[in-house]
């Protein structure tokens, strides 16, 4: 059954309000379940909701993260994601990679959500729009 991709963002921004996660999260993490979902990766899309709802039932995930920055240099950055959804740090981080590659020439990010399986949608949109390298599957790396 092919269902188009704004309904998909629709129904996992309805899902992740009635959690009561905040604006900024849903949006972000809609934007990048939806890519996924379009980028053919089954499996870390909106399928993703019901081991999250498993995780708030055990009160593994936090509804509201705060994600940091923990140490950073000119070319990487570790990022605490708070116990959230692995997109938001996901975003933050890959937007610190790049923003570091443009500068440096190379950049690194990682961070210590254990759900951050959204770089894998992340990956690609941005390094169209941004110009740049970036790859690995256990960390963000982007170069110039």
């Amino acid at each position: 059954m092919l269902v188009r991709a704004p309904v998909i963002h629709a129904q996992i921004s309805a899902v992740l309000a009635a959690w009561g996660m905040p604006a900024d999260v849903v949006r972000t993490a809609a934007d990048i379940m939806t890519d996924t979902d379009l980028a053919g990766i089954d499996s870390h899309g909106i399928s993703m909701l019901m081991l999250y709802e498993e995780c708030l039932g055990l009160e593994q995930l936090n509804r509201k993260p705060t994600p940091r920055v923990v140490r950073e240099t000119a070319v990487t950055a570790l990022l605490d994601g708070d116990a959230g959804l692995g997109h938001v740090a996901a975003s933050m981080g890959m937007r610190l990679a790049i923003d570091k590659a443009q500068s440096a020439g190379v950049a690194s990010s990682l961070s210590s959500t254990p759900r951050t399986s959204a770089r894998r949608a992340t990956t690609p949109r941005w390094r169209r729009s941004a110009g740049c390298s970036v790859s690995s599957p256990a960390r963000r790396v982007a170069t110039r």
